[in-house]
């Protein structure tokens, strides 16, 4: 969900490409990890400019937090630099070294942190959002290509809110994850002893789903596997019969709502 998979070229780019970017704290937060791991340098002075270098330290200190130290950074980036420019903040020696990408213990350690040079066996889905102000969606670009390049059996991307920055995605990101997720899980619980199960059938399905077995008062609801609900049924018989024609082809999620009976199942829809 919106992670800096590509450290060492979309995000440390989208840094120090010159544009704004309204959230130097995170560039200071990731050296002060780094050295407690990689032990880059001795004093934050040799990485960061005066007073850029103290904001760090009190924050290392925790005389403020993650927010209050990137409000005090932006305000000095905008009085040095007439903007939000975090190259700014480094010592040129540092700039140079990750400008030029020269070989160095501090690119070599960012490098290390990739995330996206390897193949998942497992279904792999990155969630984004095209709106992003704090993670370049090219992180999810790269990772997604080169993991099918690598031989990955099912990865695939999805921007599920086009017009959501990094907060506003949360939402929807979330919900897209927890519905991947749940076509790998089956869930039945009976209501009342001796209750039969619910019953999908076909699946995967064309024209049509049947769903068998309901009893009780509530919805049965079907989702797109981006998180959005596509419709709620109310639950008046035993039986329900979902017409699936203006669905394309794809997964989605079957879940049932209210009553006693808990459960929800994979939908393959075929054409």
């Amino acid at each position: 969900m919106s992670g800096p998979y590509d450290l060492f070229g979309v995000t440390k780019d989208r840094v120090l490409n010159g544009e704004p970017y309204f959230f130097p704290g995170f560039v200071v937060n990731l050296f002060l990890s780094y050295n407690m791991v990689y032990e880059l340098y001795d004093s934050i002075s040799r990485i960061f400019k005066s007073p850029y270098d103290q904001v760090a330290e009190d924050f290392f200190n925790e005389k403020f937090d993650f927010r209050a130290m990137n409000d005090s950074l932006l305000v000095l980036l905008d009085q040095d630099a007439g903007g939000a420019f975090p190259a700014f903040m480094f010592q040129d020696s540092i700039l140079q070294i990750l400008t030029d990408r020269t070989p160095h213990p501090i690119n070599d350690a960012i490098a290390a942190n990739d995330l996206y040079d390897w193949a998942p066996q497992s279904p792999t889905r990155f969630f984004y959002c095209q709106a992003d102000d704090r993670v370049p969606i090219r992180n999810s670009i790269v990772a997604d290509s080169v993991m099918n390049e690598n031989g990955a059996p099912d990865v695939s991307r999805l921007d599920v809110d086009t017009e959501a920055d990094h907060v506003e995605c949360v939402e929807p990101a979330i919900t897209a994850s927890l519905l991947f997720f749940s076509q790998f899980i089956v869930t039945d619980v009976p209501e009342l002893a001796g209750a039969g199960p619910l019953r999908l059938y076909p699946n995967p399905a064309a024209g049509q789903v049947r769903l068998e077995g309901l009893s009780g008062t509530g919805w049965v609801e079907l989702f797109g596997m981006n998180g959005q609900l596509i419709q709620r049924i109310p639950v008046d018989a035993e039986q329900l019969d979902i017409p699936l024609h203006q669905l394309p082809a794809g997964i989605y999620a079957l879940r049932r709502v209210g009553g006693e009976r808990a459960w929800s199942r994979r939908l393959v829809v075929e054409r």
